[in-house]
């Protein structure tokens, strides 16, 4: 086993001479809600400052937060502006951000979700949003906040969820 699988794999404590390994536990999810992995670009805007737009890669999102991969750290407090391919815009308070090798992963919490278009939600994005996967997070923002405003998709989601 190499040294970097035994870093994956175990806890290594160093003593003196020897090294003890223990194995490593999964951590129980302590959050409240579903997180969706995903691998989509995003634009980001600091508010408080006159700044030019940065790229980011954004990794998961949940209904109140996302965590985005960025080249520079962020302070928690700051307000951020985070712009999709399509035309939705996320307004967002920065919570945590910790050094990865890369860079930065930065977590934000959803403060408002702006969308330009107004069309319903179609079959496709409904079963794919049922599925918890398949969705980039700029349709998944829009599906979420459409079934909050559009009764009559909000209906065809509950009559889905009984079905199955």
């Amino acid at each position: 086993m190499s040294s970097a699988e035994l870093v994956k794999e175990f806890h290594v404590t160093l003593k003196s001479d020897y090294i003890t390994l223990l194995p490593v536990r999964p951590q129980p999810e302590r959050r409240g809600e579903p997180r969706y992995r995903t691998d989509d670009l995003a634009e980001v805007t600091i508010l408080a400052e006159a700044s030019l737009p940065a790229s980011g890669q954004v990794q998961e999102v949940s209904r109140s937060g996302i965590r985005i991969s960025l080249s520079f750290s962020l302070r928690p407090g700051t307000l951020v502006q985070i712009t999709f391919r399509r035309p939705t815009v996320i307004l967002g308070e920065v919570r945590n951000c910790r050094r990865v090798r890369d860079g930065f992963h930065v977590g934000i919490k959803i403060v408002d979700v702006l969308i330009s278009p107004n069309r319903h939600v179609d079959e496709d994005e409904l079963t794919l949003y049922l599925s918890n996967k398949g969705l980039t997070e700029a349709e998944f923002f829009y599906v979420r906040q459409h079934f909050a405003e559009c009764q009559d998709c909000e209906k065809r989601l509950r009559k889905r969820e009984l079905t199955g």
